[in-house]
């Protein structure tokens, strides 16, 4: 059975920790020979979770958030359950199905019950668990909030997973189109088109210009497949290489916040997973100027990161957030406006929390409109790529077929 104890030694300094014994009075022995005197003894009650063996190691991939999610609302549950730190290390890490996080979690537990705080054991491990992870952590070991800074990472977690997945799945069925048209043209270009080749030439009758100018473009790509796949290979290398350039990366971005369809969605759905991580971060006890800087960390767009640079540039010299907002051309209306009542109202990790909400539903509804406009548009093209075709080769075998007769 597992005991948790709370013990005093000789010089008054008290511990605690878990036991693995076989009955309570075995622990009382245990804490004896070391010269330990117990304050308290019970036994760890331990929430049950289903178990399940790690996956191979060939079939490990990267830790997921969704992993992440996992881990952190089970650690969330069992502090909560006043079960102690290095236990509930254990238990999870025990019955985590993912084999890296597994791996992970391991070391953290081994690191905590070395002595190390909770904090400094995830720093070591903060290219899974992120800065603002190790951040609110710290700061909640600070406040002692261990279990409301983990319930609050456990519903950031849940809302990132859920945002996500709510863009994803928008977007799955205009990139579905957009597959299919591309299916359907090189089809025609590479299997229908030089049927009609060969029916011209039976005929013996000379196709019209553009019915020429597709079958010689069909002949070309049968004929040199080899350098068309090349040239392909070639253009997408060339692609992102460009768009791995900052100028370019920043161009692009700027062009999600301000293109005249896009931004309607991408402005609110950026400040909105901003503000929210930002508030996180606050009520956890994390000072504003480290939010900021780790708030910039978290986000990818260049356009961002250099706002909340500013921001923090503006929190150094002792004044506020709202002027910077004000000035940003890419917020959303009445986004400066809240954020100066929070200010104002010494309120702004709650007021932050309720913007993020409302800027992400209101994104996720714009998303949803956007992507109703892009669908007949992918219809409307792909029936005209069709049409093209259809008007060029088969109404100029309708008129050689009426002709002989």
């Amino acid at each position: 059975m597992t005991i948790q104890f709370t013990a005093k030694a000789r010089d008054g300094s008290v511990s605690s920790g878990v036991l693995d014994v076989a009955s309570i009075a075995d622990a009382r022995r245990h804490l004896a020979e070391k010269g330990l005197f117990p304050v308290s003894l019970r036994e760890a009650v331990v929430p049950v979770v289903a178990q399940a063996k790690a996956r191979p190691a060939v079939f490990q991939s990267r830790i997921r958030k969704t992993d992440l999610l996992m881990a952190t609302c089970q650690l969330a549950v069992m502090t909560k359950a006043k079960i102690d730190l290095a236990e509930a290390l254990r238990n999870v890490s025990e019955h985590c199905p993912h084999a890296g996080l597994k791996k992970t979690l391991t070391t953290v537990y081994d690191d905590v019950v070395g002595g190390r705080s909770l904090s400094t054991a995830l720093a070591k491990q903060s290219s899974v668990f992120g800065d603002s992870y190790v951040s609110s952590i710290a700061a909640a070991e600070a406040s002692g909030t261990i279990a409301e800074s983990l319930n609050r990472l456990t519903e950031l977690l849940r809302n990132e997973i859920r945002l996500r997945g709510a863009v994803t799945g928008a977007l799955m069925y205009p990139a579905a189109l957009v597959g299919v048209a591309g299916l359907v043209i090189v089809a025609l270009f590479m299997f229908v088109l030089p049927q009609f080749a060969e029916v011209f030439n039976d005929l013996g009758a000379p196709p019209p210009p553009a019915t020429q100018l597709l079958l010689g473009i069909s002949g070309a790509l049968r004929g040199n497949l080899l350098i068309v796949a090349g040239a392909l290979v070639g253009i997408g290398l060339a692609v992102r290489t460009m768009l791995a350039m900052p100028k370019t990366v920043e161009w692009w971005h700027a062009f999600q916040l301000n293109n005249p369809v896009l931004r309607k969605a991408s402005r609110p759905l950026l400040i909105g997973q901003a503000f929210r991580r930002l508030a996180t971060m606050l009520q956890t006890g994390v000072p504003l100027l480290d939010a900021l800087k780790l708030s910039k960390k978290s986000v990818r767009n260049v356009l961002y990161q250099k706002l909340f640079v500013q921001m923090a540039d503006e929190v150094e010299a002792g004044r506020g957030l709202s002027t910077t907002l004000s000035l940003a051309p890419f917020l959303p209306p009445g986004a400066a406006q809240m954020v100066r009542t929070a200010e104002s109202s010494g309120k702004l990790g709650e007021v932050l929390e309720t913007v993020g909400n409302f800027y992400e539903e209101e994104g996720e509804r714009e998303l949803k409109q956007v992507v109703k406009l892009l669908e007949p548009v992918i219809v409307v093209a792909m029936g005209a790529v069709v049409a093209c075709v259809v008007a060029a080769v088969i109404l100029p075998l309708l008129d050689v077929s009426s002709m002989s007769r």
